[in-house]
């Protein structure tokens, strides 16, 4: 989860150009659909990502499939495809937070909206989370839809808390959403939570690091080689930690960031500074 600058690119010169250029199989059908499909482009831009708001443009089926085929293989004009897909799949998947995209995947999926196949604003590196969630685009409660990494700013936001209960050898471990109920982004916010980050591999990520962390803190947490002095330390180090996170990998919800934003829990911070301080342990020593 994570906010991303959309790419500089000119959709609409582009679409211009494979309307237009007679070497293509589209020629002449796409040059035919072109004003409509600009229609959908700029219908899709004022909607600014939210895709309640996003209607579908009606095509013919041939221009539908010479759209996703360009997508597929994209002609010269479209080199901006292969080219994000390269530049991006080893940063953070802005839909989960996950730590590779692994490909370059549609917002609004390309089946059922194969007029924006092969539009910029809708095409997002994503890990497979993106296509977990199948063909939804949005909830049925007012306000419930996906966040889309180039147009909600709330993900520029620190969304999502680790949630580690009965801290130990063996935690129930969960996510939180830390948006407030009333804050607009909220319904949107938790729709993606539940439906996205939820159904990944996140919970797994989150009890692995846990369990790193209590057999040798500094596995997870460098500073913590040797005891903090304080409280005050302890709680400067951890959150000194997660900035450095937050900037290593380019957003403030990547899972581990996420994961040490929960150890500032209060039940979790007081259990760490106990088992730290317990009597006999040694620096960088088990904590359980």
């Amino acid at each position: 989860m994570n906010k991303l600058d959309r790419p500089i690119f000119d959709d609409f010169a582009a679409l211009q150009n494979i309307g237009n250029n007679d070497r293509l199989d589209s020629f002449p059908h796409l040059r035919g659909a072109a004003p409509t499909i600009r229609t959908g482009y700029q219908r899709y831009l004022n909607a600014e990502g939210n895709s309640r708001a996003i209607v579908q443009v009606t095509l013919p089926e041939i221009v539908k499939g010479f759209l996703k085929g360009h997508y597929k293989s994209p002609p010269l004009a479209l080199s901006i495809i292969k080219q994000t897909r390269e530049q991006t799949e080893a940063d953070l998947c802005p839909m989960c937070g996950s730590f590779h995209t692994g490909t370059l995947d549609h917002f609004l999926p390309k089946e059922d909206y194969p007029e924006y196949a092969v539009f910029t604003a809708n095409l997002v590196p994503a890990c497979k989370c993106n296509t977990r969630r199948g063909k939804a685009v949005f909830g049925d409660e007012e306000g419930e839809r996906f966040l889309h990494p180039y147009f909600d700013k709330c993900l520029s936001r620190r969304l999502l808390q680790a949630v580690i209960e009965e801290p130990g050898s063996t935690p129930i471990i969960s996510t939180r959403l830390l948006l407030n109920e009333h804050d607009p982004e909220y319904a949107a916010a938790s729709f993606h939570h539940k439906f996205i980050a939820d159904k990944t591999s996140l919970h797994r990520h989150l009890r692995n690091r846990w369990v790193k962390f209590c057999r040798k803190p500094s596995t997870v947490i460098r500073e913590l080689r040797q005891n903090p002095v304080s409280r005050v330390s302890l709680a400067r180090i951890l959150i000194d930690d997660i900035h450095d996170l937050d900037e290593e990998l380019g957003g403030k919800n990547n899972w581990n960031s996420i994961f040490g934003v929960g150890l500032l829990n209060r039940p979790v911070f007081d259990w760490i500074w106990s088992r730290l301080n317990e009597p006999g342990r040694g620096d960088n020593d088990s904590l359980v």
